[in-house]
């Protein structure tokens, strides 16, 4: 398994009701091929809606979410929740890929 930590800059935009933090990243990679790519959410953010490109992932975990299919070169990722705020990101974010 190879890991890419996705560390800052995240943007944060408010909403009525928490918000959204948000980053875009590339994925130097290539294809993705018969390799399964998870974004990890740590800690387990349980109240969160996850995409990638516009496109919700589905959990396959408590905080680990599939997103081997809707990879492109370049990407952003978007993980919305009531209860964040602009204080402080309440999760670290890294990319497992598993051949």
């Amino acid at each position: 398994m190879h890991t890419i930590r996705l560390r800052d800059p995240w943007d944060y935009s408010p909403a009525e009701a928490g918000g959204t933090w948000s980053r875009k990243f590339k994925w130097p990679a290539g294809p993705v091929g018969g390799a399964v790519v998870t974004l990890v959410l740590d800690p387990a953010t349980d109240t969160a809606t996850v995409t990638i490109n516009g496109q919700a992932v589905a959990e396959s975990r408590p905080g680990r979410y599939d997103i081997s299919r809707t990879l492109a070169d370049r990407n952003e990722a978007r993980v919305a929740s009531e209860a964040f705020s602009p204080a402080v990101r309440p999760f670290e974010a890294r990319l497992e890929i598993e051949e």
